[in-house]
């Protein structure tokens, strides 16, 4: 609990921004807190009882995976406990949840991390966050650090009746499939901003027009489509700070 004068966090002593909600995060330490009776007190995981952390905006919160024991929580529906990935799935990356960093002039924190495997392939997808520009994708595939914003423009064709090394047109440019993918989560971390499931199937598709990147996620009836490009020496950028 905190002094009720002073409206501090519970875990780091940070004051509290206002206005104060039932259940908010940290906007320094990002540790979850419950509000009852003017008072705050930090909410717990519901498979190690260790504090809980969200990274971005809670409000987009949809599902919440412990960094520490990997049980994926409902942020909608009190934090109850969903399924859990195995620690050992975790992978071997530089970048973690939590880290902030800087990409074209602005500063982002990564808020989730999920691994997709197909055929033997894994790549991970990284959601970005920031306070001017929302959220982003950071995927690392075979290698290589692509950057992605969120695109809302309309593709003439039905890409996934289209086959690979097939073109379709977007934003007045032509786009060459390299490939597509019929993908599952193998494991996840952070705070994901979608309903997601343990072994949770997909299709993925990879284009490219020139040096631009564009990348489809075809899931549970939701298309989502993104525009981005590749970067250099990603690791260097990111830190805990």
């Amino acid at each position: 609990m905190i002094d009720t004068n002073t409206n501090s966090c519970p875990q780091c002593k940070a004051k509290l921004s206002e206005p104060f909600f039932s259940i908010q995060n940290c906007d320094y330490c990002q540790t979850l807190l419950l509000r009852m009776n003017h008072e705050f007190s930090t909410l717990k995981c519901k498979g190690c009882f260790a504090p809980l952390k969200v990274v971005g905006e809670l409000s987009q919160s949809e599902v919440l995976v412990c960094s520490y024991c990997n049980t994926a929580m409902d942020s909608k529906n009190e934090f109850k406990a969903l399924y859990s990935f195995s620690t050992i799935q975790k992978p071997n990356s530089a970048l973690e949840v939590g880290m902030k960093g800087t990409i074209d002039n602005t500063s982002y924190s990564i808020v989730s991390l999920i691994v997709y495997k197909s055929r033997g392939l894994e790549w991970l997808d990284f959601t970005l966050y920031s306070k001017t520009e929302g959220y982003a994708k950071l995927l690392k595939k075979e290698g290589k650090y692509l950057f992605f914003n969120k695109t809302f423009e309309t593709i003439e064709q039905n890409i996934w009746l289209l086959k690979e090394n097939n073109t379709f047109n977007m934003e007045h440019k032509l786009f060459k499939i390299e490939k597509f993918y019929f993908t599952e989560i193998y494991y996840a971390v952070g705070s994901i901003s979608s309903k997601v499931n343990k072994n949770q199937r997909s299709k993925q598709c990879f284009a490219k027009s020139g040096e631009e990147w564009f990348y489809s996620l075809y899931s549970l009836d939701n298309i989502l489509y993104y525009l981005g490009k590749e970067l250099d020496e990603v690791e260097e950028r990111f830190t805990f700070s």
